[in-house]
């Protein structure tokens, strides 16, 4: 007894629109030893992408057609399936209710072997594809060989559109948008048009006539090679007619038979062997030119399996096959495209005329396949082309983030400018700063911070202030500049002093030459108008004692040494005279004012508000800028010293300013070393 009984039998090729399967055949089957009832079905790929699963419902009936309960659903996987291949007939479904005497059969889903997959519309209807035709059932023998002789040896059945498919002549199923078949090669419009009766007649005469033409032509060649031999032989016409008889039947016999039948052979073993022109010039010899092409359009097909496309294609159009060409590359295209192959895609259908077919779409997901592999440029050309603005923001943030993670914050700022993220470059440096200030950078960290609305920024650059300037000082070098004490300077008592802003002049020995960068103060020469030169007046006092005590901690003005200077005791005489003071603070002469600020431009100073505010004068209204004390003795006055104007200018005459009181009064600039060791 055999294990399983047939139950019922589905309909065989069923098929809905644009499925990637079609149901091939199925069966209603009973496990005598169980009891079970299963399904088992045969199926074929209709799809250019090779399929990886298959899921597919069951709807089950009782013997009276009435529906049981519950769907059986079940999943083919681990497949390997490529177009035209069967699968799933060795694989059984097992359903719920062994009740079950009828079942319908639909594919809920399909996943490819790129990750992409179809999904069944629920109310799509499975129906069974139209019964193929045999062209032995539609065509004489003489018509059918003729249509291959047309179309090609591997014709068998009528070519015939299906819905969303069609059917080709070699026997293969096409989806509607293939224009060729891709087994076959050839179009479906050629192979309908060549069943034109009157067509197929036409050339089944012509076919008739050329074939009687090669007949004739043998047999003239035929008596050309006996009247030859009866000239030559010698025996009586008695015996030669007959003999000649025999022999001619002999030589026809070889000639049209044996022969052929023998070059023939050698053909197909040259074929074999790979040697082509011979064995084609066999064939033509033969007058077999149809084999000549069909051998050429075999090999051709065999290298495109191999992915030799060249070659093939070059053979095609020796037989003048370009259709297949143009359908290979077709498909060609529409596979890379699956592939996300689109640069090859594009190439392909520009190749045969078809790039409009290069879809927007396509140009979009090729854009963004651009930007997963950081090719920004062309992925932003892309994006250009199809006018997405929203794409090409996201490119430009995209470029950005990669030029941040590169260190190369200019270029990613730019472009997060242009996209108007202005959040993005804040938390960057911010994020900047954080990692600065681990790695102890404090200028860096710093400079990122200043002027940052971003979080608690404010609070960070404040917390790592003292340690900014420590490295500022620790990394002076001329022309730099450092912080160094505090001094009020905003004229807002309230909040304390004001970090005192120095410039770099000079560098030796361990310590820096620097001048505020700011008149900090307004102070008279001296409080008195009396004959007075630096190393009595009353500002170089002021320095060394109110305001050293004022500006700096114990700790700072340990840094502040004292030295040796040397001053012009008066312009107006002898400029070889010197007077030497020891001091810790002091001002700049005429010669070094023009010698560490070259130009009148950088020679211009601005007073602090709180230095603006004692001078309440029309002159530093008018200038903007403000005079700044010199200790090199003026030539106006013998109780003053030389000054710098608002524009810059080094002045040895003095300059009333401010009177207050009795005596002379300009912004004042202090100079000092500090030392960095020890």
């Amino acid at each position: 007894m055999e294990r399983y009984t047939s139950l019922y039998r589905l309909p065989e090729n069923q098929y809905t629109a644009g499925s990637p399967v079609l149901l091939e055949a199925g069966a209603l089957l009973k496990d005598s030893r169980t009891g079970a009832v299963l399904v088992q079905l045969k199926m074929r790929s209709v799809s250019v992408k090779p399929i990886r699963a298959v899921m597919v419902a069951v709807d089950a009936f009782d013997v009276s057609g009435a529906p049981l309960e519950g769907v059986a659903e079940y999943q083919y996987l681990d497949l390997s399936v490529p177009r035209d291949e069967p699968f799933g007939q060795h694989q059984a479904i097992v359903l719920p209710d062994a009740n079950t005497r009828r079942a319908s059969v639909r594919c809920t889903r399909v996943v490819f072997a790129d990750g992409t997959s179809w999904e069944a519309d629920p109310s799509a209807v499975w129906s069974p594809l139209p019964e193929r035709t045999t062209l032995g059932e539609a065509l004489s023998q003489e018509l059918e060989e003729q249509y291959q002789r047309d179309t090609a040896a591997c014709a068998q059945m009528l070519p015939q559109r299906c819905g969303s498919l069609w059917s080709c002549a070699c026997g293969a199923l096409n989806s509607a948008e293939e224009k060729v078949c891709h087994r076959c090669g050839l179009s479906l419009d050629a192979q309908l048009a060549a069943l034109d009766e009157t067509v197929l007649r036409e050339h089944l005469a012509a076919y008739k006539e050329a074939e009687a033409k090669k007949a004739e032509e043998l047999c003239r060649r035929e008596k050309e090679r006996q009247a030859e031999r009866r000239r030559k032989t010698k025996k009586t016409l008695a015996i030669a007619l007959p003999a000649a008889a025999v022999c001619a039947a002999a030589v026809i016999l070889i000639t049209t038979v044996i022969v052929p039948n023998q070059k023939h052979k050698e053909a197909l073993a040259l074929i074999e062997a790979g040697d082509y022109p011979a064995a084609y010039s066999i064939l033509e010899e033969l007058g077999k030119p149809e084999e000549i092409t069909q051998n050429k359009y075999d090999r051709a097909m065999e290298l495109i399996a191999a992915e030799d496309y060249e070659p093939a294609y070059e053979l095609l159009e020796e037989i003048g096959r370009e259709d297949a060409v143009e359908g290979n590359k077709y498909d060609r295209a529409l596979v890379s495209l699956d592939k996300g192959e689109y640069k090859t895609a594009l190439d392909l259908l520009k190749d045969i005329g078809r790039q409009d077919e290069f879809t927007e779409q396509n140009k979009r997901d090729w854009a963004a396949a651009l930007l997963s592999e950081e090719n920004y440029i062309d992925a932003y050309r892309l994006l250009k082309e199809i006018g997405d603005e929203d794409a090409i923001t996201e490119n430009k943030r995209a470029r950005a983030n990669a030029l941040l993670k590169q260190g190369k914050y200019d270029k990613a700022y730019s472009f997060l400018r242009e996209i108007g993220d202005t959040e993005a470059i804040a938390a960057s440096k911010y994020d900047r700063a954080l990692e600065d200030i681990t790695d102890e950078d404090y200028i860096a960290a710093y400079t990122l911070l200043d002027g940052l609305v971003y979080r608690d920024s404010e609070e960070k650059r404040e917390s790592i202030k003292p340690q900014y300037h420590e490295a500022l000082l620790k990394n002076a070098d001329v022309g730099s500049k450092v912080f160094f004490g505090r001094y009020e300077q905003d004229n807002d008592t309230s909040n304390g002093k004001e970090d005192i802003e120095w410039i770099v002049l000079a560098k030796e020995d361990g310590r820096i030459l620097v001048i505020s960068k700011f008149g900090l103060d307004y102070q008279p020469f001296n409080t008195k108008r009396v004959d007075v030169t630096w190393d009595t007046c009353t500002l170089r006092r002021w320095l060394n004692g109110t305001f050293i005590n004022t500006a700096f901690s114990s700790e700072e003005k340990g840094m502040i040494p004292t030295v040796t200077i040397e001053t012009y005791k008066n312009t107006r005489q002898n400029r070889s005279f010197f007077c030497p003071t020891e001091d810790r603070v002091f001002l700049l002469t005429i010669d070094e004012s023009k010698e560490y600020f070259p130009s009148d431009s950088v020679r211009v100073c601005k007073p602090t508000p709180a230095a603006a505010a004692i001078a309440e004068s029309a002159s530093l209204r008018n200038y903007g800028h403000a005079f700044w004390w010199l200790r090199s003795q003026g030539r106006s006055r013998d109780y003053n010293g030389s000054v710098v104007d608002p524009n810059g200018r080094v002045s040895g005459y003095s300059i009333i300013e401010i009177e207050v009181g009795s005596a002379d009064w300009c912004t004042v600039r202090p100079a000092m070393w500090i030392s960095l060791e020890g």
